[in-house]
């Protein structure tokens, strides 16, 4: 098993930002990691012992990690069997002077010490934890029991103590007392090793990663047979670890080359300045802590300079232009100024708020280098802007003298073992099945989830099968076009998806193939003897590479790929034939013409691609139910379902025992003309044999239309197949222009009524065939037919009037696009299953309106009734007029 660092993660902050280093590390994996976690919320020690829990609570902690601190000693509470007979519980705070926060014997309430915990405030200072040993060696642990019960000094610290720790914690040990060591922020362990008791692997911990530091300690517990802290059934394993102590030292980066100001105006030369920073030179980013800048022409030295300057007191002093002196008087006439932070004159220089000429005074100004040359003191130079504590940058010719500090961080490590307790839980077993992920819920529950086709039980059994009676062949892009991620991506999509429907009792027979350049046969179609053995073929698949010639492996795979195929047997049985086809990128060759190939020998296909190649893909099904595309891994696996539903959907043909009320609508307009007119009636033709025509199941009618609509028969005009396609053969090609607006209208008048043959209770559905010619009037119209529970599908043909379509379809699931009148016999399969689908949904019983002669219909517990004034019967058909009945005219 690969082992993973668990990183244990401390927040170290600064001024500037909130660093994350990583100063301990287990070598375990995940999966122990959480194991460790949980166990740690099982231990409880439950013996008499007395536990002084002392923090640091000095400045090198500070208040955020004091209060991690804090965390973790009240996490530790969970896992003590508090009471004044098992186990005590106190606390001490310690920086410059120890501090007792609370006695062992105030509290026996585990409530009570955690909130006593949570109370205790930060002290800062500096660092006495030998000044604090010292304390607990002459004082003892405060409120603690006589021997022998044992006593446990548990010492939170980061382990930078300011004094000597070497002789206190002899004593503290030599006291009979066991001491832990828990690191905090950054710690030094180094001292830490020292003040802990031996063995040092086993008293050692870091209070960041609470739940490990928990169980460090518990298991150290009961490992010295002070309390038994190890839950039923659980056992304590070493691991090894890494603990690292951060160092920072100063390093002197070199020389390089300066310009030094000189007492005498007018002087300056080269020299070297040392730098113990990364970043130098001309031009150089800015360095931290730098004191002087260039001038002029000359520099002062001392802090006070100049000619008969009246007195000032605590100036950083400046040049003037006639030469520096060295004495306490400086510039020509400037007034005194006291405790003033230098400033520049323009042809003379004194040094405050005022001086010069005109020189505007400046106080504390935080600004740059001048052009020529090096001042040695804070303020320098001629016409130089004065700075102090400058965090600039280098002049143009010359650079600050100043102190430049570069630090280099580096790590000691130190390499030990990590003693833990583990306890095993319900996934040990590895209960989930088919890359199914078990989730532990305590210690004896779990449950698993499982990827996208499994799901069948609590363990991931297969949920998917393919109870269907074809063959299926799978084709797998295996070019460089789609490259070895994307070929290992649909091998592991093909591979669950077999694993997910696929049983030996299957009857589908299944065959796979890769194909670039060349087609490469991976199993023939059925010839495998087990599941088992057909996933063992796919696992051997390896990738081919080379050029993409998907219209190549289209027409080979037809010809040879099925056993039905001449180079196989002579006898075609009567399966359907299928090809699932996975590709990831655009073919080298043309596949319009292999595609309709494949379409014209009745091998079905199903297209599974990414979104940039979807457009190639549709070319190439044909149909747009077929296709299924994802835009990323996870969402091709949750379209498993999806493939399995399309793959036994070629094999149920039409709506065999769905009842069902259709109405084709045919352009019978000079725009269509006589020749695609015929087109159109055989499509319809082709389309109504893949339904079972009776009076139970499905009935179908027929409209043309021009300017003026034609019932060519209505719904109820024939009972069975043979009559249907007489009754096509008769429609007669109209001319003129076309309104498909009063088309529909007669449709809803004159189609889909209960006086005409329509069924109430039975979906309905009406399919436009149409270029989007003389569609301008129709929106409306097919709203009323949708409102009214009629499903209004239409067919758009060649270069259409897409919008026009589309406000007639109302939305792209009613709009299926055919290029070309020659293409009509692709979409077949399309137009049936799209409308048998949704002829499986909830029928409203009152829509349309079976009432007649404006009758109200009601619905009433699965059923309905017509109401209406003057009429009676069913429908209220017949009418109640002077006491007699007559009939209303249908």
């Amino acid at each position: 098993m690969k082992l993973l660092g668990v990183n244990v993660m401390l927040l170290f902050l600064t001024s500037q930002a909130l660093q994350c280093l990583c100063v301990q590390e287990l070598h375990i994996n995940a999966e122990t990691a959480n194991k460790i976690s949980a166990a740690a919320k099982r231990m409880q020690c439950s013996s008499p012992l007395d536990i002084l829990i002392l923090l640091d609570g000095s400045n090198s902690i500070g208040r955020g990690s004091f209060e991690r601190s804090k965390h973790f000693a009240s996490k530790l509470c969970d896992a003590l069997d508090i009471g004044s007979d098992l186990v005590r519980v106190g606390a001490m705070q310690y920086s410059g002077t120890p501090q007792v926060e609370f006695h062992l014997d105030s509290s026996f309430s585990k409530a009570d010490i955690k909130e006593k915990i949570k109370s205790i405030v930060f002290k800062g200072g500096p660092t006495e934890t030998g000044l604090a040993l010292k304390y607990i060696v002459w004082k003892g642990f405060p409120g603690a029991r006589p021997p022998p019960v044992p006593k446990i000094l548990i010492i939170v610290s980061d382990g930078k103590s300011q004094g000597n720790i070497k002789l206190p914690a002899a004593q503290i040990k030599g006291e009979d007392i066991e001491v832990f060591t828990v690191g905090v922020k950054f710690p030094r362990w180094e001292e830490l090793h020292a003040l802990s008791s031996e063995p040092m692997e086993s008293h050692v911990l870091f209070a960041e990663h609470v739940d490990d530091a928990v169980n460090g300690l518990a298991t150290s517990l009961a490992n010295s047979s002070v309390c038994s802290s190890t839950p039923p059934g659980c056992s304590v394993q070493s691991y090894p670890c890494t603990r690292k102590t951060l160092e920072t030292v100063k390093e002197l980066t070199g020389n390089y080359l300066c310009w030094k100001g000189s007492a005498r105006p007018g002087t300056v030369f080269p020299g070297h300045c040392p730098f113990y920073s990364r970043y130098s030179g001309y031009g150089a980013r800015p360095v931290q802590r730098v004191w002087g800048t260039a001038g002029t022409a000359g520099t002062g030295h001392g802090q006070y300079s100049g000619y008969g300057a009246r007195p000032v007191h605590r100036v950083r002093g400046t040049a003037s232009t006639a030469g520096t002196g060295h004495g306490q008087y400086i510039g020509y006439g400037a007034r005194p100024v006291r405790r003033v932070r230098g400033t520049a004159g323009t042809s003379g220089m004194g040094h405050g708020r005022y001086s010069g000429y005109g020189a505007r005074p400046v106080q504390r100004v935080w600004g740059t280098a001048g052009t020529a040359g090096m001042g040695h003191g804070r303020y320098s130079g001629y016409g130089a802007r004065p700075v102090q504590r400058v965090w600039g940058t280098a002049g143009t010719a010359g650079t600050g003298h100043g102190r430049y500090i570069g630090w280099r961080r580096f790590y000691n490590k130190h390499h030990s073992q990590c003693h833990r307790t583990v306890c095993p839980d319900p996934c040990d077993s590895q209960p989930c099945k088919n890359g199914g992920t078990c989730v532990a819920e305590g210690q004896n529950k779990y449950h698993c989830v499982c990827p996208a086709g499994f799901g069948g039980d609590t363990e991931c059994a297969p949920q998917l099968s393919l109870e269907c009676n074809i063959d299926l062949l799978f084709l797998v892009d295996s070019s460089d076009a789609t490259s070895l991620e994307g070929f290992m991506l649909h091998k592991s999509f093909l591979k669950q998806f077999l694993q997910a429907s696929l049983s030996d009792e299957s009857p589908v027979n299944v065959g796979v193939a890769q194909y670039s350049n060349e087609v490469q046969m991976v199993v023939k179609i059925g010839e495998y003897q087990s599941t088992a053995e057909l996933l063992k073929h796919v696992d051997n698949m390896r990738f081919m590479g080379g050029g993409l010639f998907t219209g190549k492996a289209l027409r080979y795979v037809t010809q040879y790929g099925f056993k039905s195929s001449p180079v196989f047997s002579d006898i075609r049985d009567d399966l359907p034939r299928l090809v699932v086809l996975l590709s990831g990128s655009k073919s080298q060759d043309s596949v319009a013409g292999p595609a309709t190939y494949t379409r014209d020998q009745e091998v079905f296909l199903i297209g599974v691609a990414g979104d940039s190649n979807k457009g190639e893909m549709a070319e190439i099904i044909g149909n747009p139910l077929q296709l299924i595309t994802y835009s990323n891994p996870q969402q091709l696996f949750n379209q498993l379902p999806q493939l399995q539903k399309r793959i036994c959907s070629i094999d149920v043909q039409g709506c065999q025992a769905q009842p069902l009320d259709l109405a084709f609508v045919l352009d019978a307009s000079a725009a269509v003309g006589q020749e695609k007119f015929n087109r159109l009636k055989n499509f319809v033709t082709m389309v109504s044999l893949q339904f079972d025509i009776n009076r139970d199941v499905t009935q179908i009618g027929l409209v043309t239309y021009s300017s003026r609509p034609q019932t060519v028969f209505g719904l109820d005009t024939h009972d069975s197949g043979s009559g249907l396609l007489q009754g096509i053969g008769r429609a007669s090609y109209i001319g003129g222009s076309a309104s498909i607006g009063n088309a529909l209208l007669h449709v809803y008048n004159e189609v889909m009524t209960v006086q005409k043959g329509a069924r109430p209770g039975v979906n309905k559905a009406v399919v436009v065939i149409s270029d989007g010619r003389g569609a301008e009037d129709a929106a409306v119209p097919a709203q009323k037919l949708r409102d009214n529970g009629i499903m209004v599908y239409v067919i758009g043909i060649g270069s259409i009037l897409r919008s026009a379509l589309l406000r007639l379809a109302g939305t792209e699931k009613f709009l299926i696009t055919v290029p070309s009148y020659e293409s009509l016999g692709h979409y077949e399969d399309s137009v049936v299953q799209r409308v048998c689908e949704d002829a499986k949904s909830p029928v409203n019983l009152c829509k349309p309106n079976p009432c007649m002669n404006d009758g109200v219909c009601i619905l009433r517990q699965g059923s309905y009734r017509c109401e209406c004034r003057g009429w009676d019967g069913p429908h209220c058909e017949t009418s109640e007029y002077m006491g007699g009945k007559h009939y209303g005219c249908f």
